[in-house]
């Protein structure tokens, strides 16, 4: 650094250049030696977009893209802007607008980003070179095509393990930059003190000692960022045969620094057996050849542990005047972990493999916007295609659907892509040799950071197997079913029957007693009589009312269309004499038709209607409505009776359950568990809502889409 730059408060640090701060010339010779070993260009560029250190700078660059004054006005944008805030310690990763990589990490002293490190140019080695764009570029700024495509070739293609490798390097050298110049500084600083004092030698002294130290330290931080990287440097001297290491490669080797003087065989020795000769081979037949450089990977042994470890090497040769190679200078990568994790990721793949054979699971992929579909081999296999022979769009699987599941298909495909939401749907697919299979297709909808659609993955399980199987138990507890309902009919009926007989006769005798015998009766033995005769047909009854409820449930017919104005008016005709008698309003409007049981649907309301008549203490008002709300129709009805009291809500649906006196109001406690079972038995639900003495009001559901019924009756 300059004293002449030093600028008296320290505040003012910013004002400073880098080209003051650092030792350029020093540093361009220890990048000169790290290209020859890495062949990873960079470059370091103060804010001001001065190129103060540079290696494998790219003749497409300094021959083109920094020549025209529009290229260049994209390369200091990039060398600038897109450099602005990148933290401390950071590298970013970008792609210029001349089409080429770049990757930038800042340069600080103090708190104060004062220059840039950059990597690049470069492409990826995995990388597609898009070459219309530079086709495009050498046409707009009138670059000699074949010239600038000839620069463009030369860019190098980096691994990205290496590329990895160097960010370590360059991080720690710009921390290493950063100190040394922020030290440099203040070294400077206290120079132009020391002249203003007079005496100052000795604090100089001091100072430069301070920075001798850090050296020292820098120094052993850049052979830590070695150890870190497990990147160590060799050279061999082939003429001398010496080969010299790194402390690096030593620990890779798991020995100490300098423990051995290492040979070319030494180096042979400690690697492993079965790749021994790939290695000799790959080195020496690189010198026979004449090549200009080689790379390979192989395992070593650790000689005094046993342990395998896993290398990449990268060597590069340089020769005489005569152009025979002299000397090698390579890269020892210490890949291990990565092999580790390599090994673990392939175990994991073939784990996920063997699941999805088992499962029958195969995994399928559509591009949005080019409308390919990508299947794998056991989604091919189950729609019956042949394996890597197809390639499909969306209508070409649609075609393959059973006709009936096209539309339920695109409806589901049509919700996820509208929503940007995951599906789950099942169909059917008929193969070309005609076999029909149930498939369970499940995905989800992937966009770019644009938020535009481009991808939706899933996957396809094949449950045609699943679905047979749930077919014949289904089939077989159907039958079962039919074969006990069948059997609980005939025991009710025979039941009902065999216990009828005996109370007739009970019923019958006792009355012939009391015609017979009623003048010899007092009036005690009367009412034991009658209360004989009232009990037997009580239970008479009930044994009806358990009759009808057994033949609820193991009888029904298909559903149809039923049209529920039709129902009210069969109820009224039943229900003629009472309603007459109790001089009943009844009124209802509208009513839908529904797919139902039309003899259960006019029980279901007569038993109803008959409550509302039965529990009144007045002229008996009742209502029948109905409202259709998707994907079911609930009807009420309503009275102004006696009501019930919301404790018993779910009570009164039990059978034989009674919550009045008998003497009061007659009945077997039965017809409501009627109701219950009837509107079950369609699928819906049925629940109560009263006001104690003032009425209530029966509600009950009936699935599926309604139709406009044909009468719209008031009866009074």
């Amino acid at each position: 650094m300059e004293l002449r730059t030093i600028i008296p408060p320290e505040k003012d640090i910013r004002n400073l250049e880098l080209s003051s701060l650092i030792n350029v010339t020093d540093i361009q010779v220890m990048m000169d030696n790290f290209y020859q070993i890495a062949g990873i260009p960079m470059a370091i560029i103060d804010l001001k977009g001065n190129i103060l250190v540079t290696v494998g700078f790219q003749e497409i660059c300094t021959r083109f893209h920094r020549v025209h004054p529009e290229t260049l006005r994209n390369c200091l944008e990039s060398d600038l802007k897109l450099t602005a805030d990148i933290p401390k310690g950071e590298f970013r990763l970008y792609k210029c607008k001349n089409g080429m990589w770049d990757m930038a990490t800042p340069i600080f002293i103090g708190d104060h980003n004062i220059g840039n490190l950059f990597i690049g140019q470069f492409f990826f080695k995995d990388e597609s070179i898009d070459y219309q764009h530079f086709r495009n570029q050498a046409s707009k700024y009138a670059f000699d095509m074949a010239d600038y495509i000839g620069t463009l070739e030369k860019v190098p293609h980096l691994d990205k393990k290496d590329i990895e490798c160097a960010k370590l390097f360059f991080l720690r050298l710009t921390d290493s930059l950063s100190q040394l110049s922020y030290s440099n500084f203040k070294l400077a600083h206290l120079v132009e003190e020391t002249k203003n004092l007079t005496s100052t030698l000795r604090q100089d002294i001091i100072e430069r000692k301070k920075t001798e130290r850090l050296l020292e330290e820098n120094k052993a931080h850049l052979e830590r960022s070695q150890e870190i990287a497990h990147l160590g440097s060799w050279e061999l001297d082939i003429l001398n045969d010496r080969l010299r290491w790194s402390d690096e490669v030593y620990r890779i080797f798991g020995l100490a620094p300098g423990e051995f003087d290492t040979t070319y065989e030494a180096f042979l020795e400690a690697v492993h057996p079965d790749d021994r000769d790939n290695v000799n081979y790959a080195y020496t037949n690189s010198i026979k050849e004449g090549l200009e450089s080689y790379e390979i990977e192989h395992r070593i042994i650790r000689k005094k542990t046993g342990e395998i470890r896993y290398v990449h090497e990268k060597c590069e040769h340089f020769s005489d005047h005569a152009g025979r190679i002299i000397r090698s200078v390579g890269m020892v990568h210490d890949i291990t972990e990565y092999k580790k994790a390599e090994r673990e990721l392939k175990d994991s793949k073939d784990k996920l493999n063997i699941a999805l054979e088992i499962g029958k699971i195969g995994v399928w992929e559509w591009d949005l916007r080019s409308d390919d579909v990508f299947l794998d081999a056991r989604v091919e296999k189950m729609f019956g295609l042949e394996p890597g022979t197809v390639n499909l769009t969306y209508n070409d699987i649609e075609n393959l659907l059973h006709a009936e599941d096209v539309m339920h298909f695109k409806k589901t495909i049509s919700k996820a892509l509208n929503e940007d939401m995951s599906f789950e749907t099942i169909f059917r697919i008929r193969t070309r040799e005609n076999e029909e299979k149930y498939i369970n297709a499940k995905a989800f909808v992937e966009k770019e950071d644009a938020g535009e659609l481009v991808k939706m993955t899933g996957v396809c399980i094949d449950i045609t197997e699943m679905k047979r199987g749930v077919e014949n138990v289904l089939f077989k507890l159907n039958e079962e079913l039919l074969r006990s309902n069948k059997a609980l009919e005939q025991f009710a009926y025979v039941a009902s029957h065999d216990l009828q007989e005996p109370l007739r006769m009970v019923s019958s005798f006792t009355q012939m007693l009391s015609l017979k015998y009623n003048d010899r009766l007092d009036e005690d033995a009367r009412d034991y009589i009658r209360f004989a005769v009232e009990g037997a047909e009580r239970m008479y009854d009930m044994i009806n009312g358990l009759l009808a409820f057994s033949r609820i449930q193991s009888r029904g017919k298909e559903f149809r269309i039923v049209d529920m104005n039709s129902v009210m008016e069969q109820v009224l005709r039943n229900l003629s004499v009472k309603i007459n008698e109790s001089r009943a309003i009844i009124k209802w409007e509208n009513l839908p038709a529904v797919r139902a049981d039309e003899v259960q649907m006019v029980q279901l309301m007569q038993n109803l209607v008959s409550n509302a008549l039965k529990f009144n203490k007045r002229r008996p008002r009742i209502r029948i409505s109905s409202e259709s709300t998707k994907p079911e129709t609930v009807f009420s009805v309503s009275d102004n009776g006696i009501g019930i009291d919301s404790q018993y809500s779910e009570r009164i649906f039990k059978i034989f359950q009674r919550l009045v006196d008998r003497n009061e109001y007659e009945g077997t406690g039965i017809g409501l568990a009627i109701c219950k079972i009837i509107v079950e038995g369609h699928g819906g639900t049925i629940w109560v809502e009263s006001d104690p003495g003032k009425g209530t009001t029966f509600y009950f559901t009936i699935p599926g889409k309604t139709e406009q019924g044909v009468r719209s009756p008031v009866s009074e």
